[in-house]
């Protein structure tokens, strides 16, 4: 599977605009976004109209910047986009596993508990972990003040071991690829990069 995946666009529709020719490309399956797509949910109507008209399915998450907006209800409306916010959604070979929001949470107690369902479910099935917050103590959530991801989701790593775990959130750690805990982790930031899984 090879797509395309980017995060923390904030209704910059000229990036969009780039992303979208992009996603042209005959080889690329789908689209998945991991949140902050709007700026405090400003133009989110205007920048949900524009993933509906992308070439692509496009697989999605809130960021904060949605968490308390009319993004749930408002996304049902369009046929291309599927919010995989608290659910695991069945891309071709793989489960997106999508867990969208947190801000600076460093413990979440509701991610825990879902992410202990989605071993028991999921533990034979190729995966993706989709969150807009970063793991703790990683290259995806180092500011100056120090590491400010979420404890859980590193925690989860280990057990889940997604084929690739993909996050936002942290503009700093934009374009950043590791392996940590044997798992693939990125943040595809704005520029967007395209990923190619076997």
């Amino acid at each position: 599977m090879k797509f395309l995946t980017f995060t923390d666009v904030h209704s910059d529709f000229s990036i969009l605009k780039r992303l979208s020719q992009v996603a042209e490309a005959d080889d690329i399956t789908c689209i998945i976004v991991c949140g902050d797509f709007t700026f405090m949910g400003q133009n989110l109507r205007k920048v949900l109209e524009h993933f509906q008209s992308m070439p692509k399915p496009v697989y999605l998450i809130p960021g904060n910047h949605e968490e308390h907006t009319s993004f749930v209800e408002m996304v049902k409306q369009y046929d291309n986009i599927t919010n995989c916010d608290r659910k695991a959604v069945k891309v071709g070979e793989y489960y997106l596993l999508g867990f969208g929001g947190g801000g600076f949470l460093q413990e979440n107690d509701e991610y825990r508990d879902l992410a202990r369902g989605w071993y028991n479910k999921h533990k034979n099935d190729k995966t993706i972990l989709l969150t807009h917050q970063p793991p703790y103590g990683t290259p995806l959530d180092e500011l100056s003040i120090g590491h400010v991801g979420c404890k859980d989701i590193r925690r989860s790593l280990k057990r889940l071991l997604p084929v690739i775990a993909l996050s936002g959130h942290i503009h700093e750690s934009a374009g950043v690829c590791e392996e940590v805990d044997g798992v693939t982790i990125l943040n595809p930031g704005w520029e967007g990069k395209i990923v190619e899984l076997p």
